[in-house]
């Protein structure tokens, strides 16, 4: 793909995300997504979050992958969390020079109705939301390796650490293709 110059990117063909990564919000791009994809033409979505629910975040990296179109994603300020993941769908991933990326571990929010007395029920809830965690962080590993460039260890050793990187550093362990 060709480099992207700033006066190739068509408002009229632009998509912005904003907000915190959300199933909600995550339907309302797609939509606005399925409409771009109904005449030809390069996709550009501009993002600057903080990340979110990884839910929302795989059923847009899934529709974004799956554009007819090359879907160009842009970060302006932050590509933080699942607003990462999100990105590393898009065709060509780019970000200003002063953009910040962060990766991590998925979270395990323990949210289910403790009126159980019984703790067996309990742990046996507590274990169903660790797998399910663990299934969701295997996926965002898989995603992550598909193209960055550096080893699983290292890819590991990021998710560890939650260092926020800068447009450089994103762009050296290929967690962005281009710098604009």
């Amino acid at each position: 793909m060709e480099k992207i110059v700033h006066s190739k990117i068509n408002p009229e063909r632009s998509l912005f995300f904003g907000s915190m990564v959300t199933e909600k919000d995550a339907d309302l791009l797609i939509k606005q997504l399925f409409e771009l994809n109904k005449t030809k033409g390069d996709i550009f979505v501009q993002i600057n979050s903080n990340g979110g629910s990884f839910a929302g975040a795989r059923k847009l990296y899934d529709n974004i992958a799956l554009s007819p179109n090359p879907v160009y994603g842009i970060v302006a300020g932050n590509a933080f969390s699942a607003a990462a993941i999100v990105l590393q769908a898009c065709h060509k991933r780019c970000a200003t020079k002063l953009s910040k990326l962060l990766i991590h571990h998925l979270m395990c929010p323990l949210s289910f109705d403790l009126k159980i007395n019984d703790k067996t029920d309990i742990k046996k809830m507590i274990e169903k939301e660790t797998n399910r965690v663990q299934e969701n962080e295997k996926m965002m590993m898989e995603i992550l390796k598909k193209r960055m460039t550096i080893s699983e260890e290292e890819i590991l050793k990021i998710l560890d650490d939650e260092p926020e990187l800068s447009a450089l550093t994103a762009q050296k362990i290929g967690l962005i293709d281009e710098i604009i």
